[in-house]
């Protein structure tokens, strides 16, 4: 199993880019999204990689953060969807951005990916919301070092400092900044409203 390549890219045009390791080029077919934040041709790159076996075929897909890889190994779980439509997806925007639409049950939004109809999108959030947790719960806070991102960041904290677990804190805190951030202006406002929502 390749769990990842370092080395020279030579070819980065399109899908799949080459990587020459020791004199040796391997194909590996990366996402759009990943093929924009690739280095130029010649210089030195390091992607995970996902060896991919089916039948009597077997590719290599690339990814530049582990968080990525486990991200596009969590979508080829889902029931219909294989290496191809997962990389489609993930073409389409930032593991951050997608786990925020699977989070809030954005059924448009996912279905708007190439290869996702309606009931792609409902049988992807069914099976995948409860399980990008810690990926999810990075509906980040807008602007980091913004306003938002100094409630955010002091309210978790304050959670944290009456025994609430930070998982959870950043969940719930996220979410209030994200569908009504603009009617907070103090901590203790934001705080007040997350106790109750842990508390419904």
């Amino acid at each position: 199993m390749i769990a990842y390549l370092k080395g020279k890219l030579v070819f980065k045009a399109s899908t799949p880019a080459i990587i020459e390791v020791n004199g040796i080029g391997y194909e590996v077919f990366v996402s759009t999204e990943t093929l924009s934040r690739f280095p130029a041709e010649g210089r030195e790159v390091t992607v995970f990689t996902h060896h991919h076996f089916a039948e009597a075929d077997q590719k290599l897909y690339g990814f530049v953060s582990r968080a990525d890889k486990s991200f596009f190994e969590l979508l080829i779980t889902v029931k219909g969807i294989g290496p191809k439509i997962a990389l489609g997806i993930m073409s389409g925007a930032s593991t951050e951005q997608i786990s925020e639409a699977i989070y809030s049950q954005d059924i448009p939004r996912i279905s708007s990916f190439p290869g996702i109809g309606k009931k792609s999108a409902e049988r992807i959030i069914l099976e995948l919301k409860d399980k990008i947790g810690s990926v999810a719960d990075g509906a980040r806070p807008p602007s980091a070092g913004g306003p938002s991102s100094t409630l955010h960041r002091e309210a978790v904290s304050a959670l944290e400092s009456l025994g609430y677990r930070k998982a959870e804190a950043e969940k719930t805190v996220s979410a209030l900044l994200r569908t009504d951030g603009a009617r907070f202006s103090d901590v203790s406002d934001v705080i007040r409203t997350a106790l109750k929502s842990i508390h419904k």
